[in-house]
């Protein structure tokens, strides 16, 4: 679980109050109960402004949807997987 005592070690090394973005990255398989309590947990530091925004990494359609059903605090950034060697062909020409 994200707690907002753990990120004050965080912000301290860093010299912040607060930190602008914090994204979450779910193992494959993930279940919706378990993103929903990190989630929940993650509105909190948003809550408590200790988190400016939030967002969580390489969810597919079905994932971002039943979270964005649930969220009060909408996620702010999705970070998905990209490599350009599918289009290295168009980079060099």
């Amino acid at each position: 679980m994200i707690s907002c005592a753990v990120l004050l070690p965080v912000r301290s090394e860093l010299g912040v109050d607060y930190l602008d973005t914090l994204l979450i990255s779910f193992p494959p398989g993930t279940s919706a109960e378990a993103v929903q309590s990190v989630w929940s947990q993650v509105e909190r530091t948003v809550n408590d402004s200790q988190t400016i925004n939030a967002g969580v990494c390489d969810m597919d359609k079905n994932e971002l949807s039943a979270l964005y059903d649930f969220a009060q605090v909408r996620v702010a950034y999705l970070s998905i997987p990209f490599s350009p060697s599918p289009f290295a062909s168009l980079l060099l020409h």
